[in-house]
């Protein structure tokens, strides 16, 4: 079992908004010093592979070789670990009620609308892809 004074790995990709929701959690809560920051990376996403069964962002290392996938599980872990009341967060609320309500609404309302090929075009435009060679 992992030492829960240590700094767990957190590996976040830019501009997943998942991954803004754990770090927005993450600074509203004062855990910046429970985390060690990894950048999304081919050797970090083998290693996500090779531990969770699948590569997903973002992703926290709660013990050596064990990975959590989900931004909500993250989110509830760390609050538990810390003794952190989420409904006493303000700023993180209101980024949940807002940003990040409107974004899962928007992108709902695309995949139903447009199909799952027109969402992932705008997933990749956003990213600044083009074509489909993409990552």
């Amino acid at each position: 079992m992992s030492d829960a004074s240590a700094p767990r790995r957190l590996f976040l990709k830019a501009q997943c908004p998942f991954c803004a929701k754990v770090v927005a959690f993450i600074g509203a809560a004062g855990l910046a010093d429970k985390v060690t920051l990894e950048t999304d990376s081919e050797e970090n996403r083998e290693y996500i592979q090779k531990v969770a069964g699948k590569v997903g962002f973002p992703a926290l290392e709660t013990e050596p070789d064990k990975v959590m996938l989900e931004s909500t599980d993250i989110i509830d872990f760390l609050a538990k670990e810390s003794d952190v009341d989420t409904e006493k967060l303000p700023l993180y609320d209101f980024l949940m009620e807002g940003v990040l309500k409107n974004y899962s609404i928007l992108s709902r309302h695309v995949r139903e609308r447009e199909g799952a090929e027109a969402y992932l075009a705008i997933i990749k435009a956003g990213r600044g892809e083009t074509g489909r060679g993409g990552k």
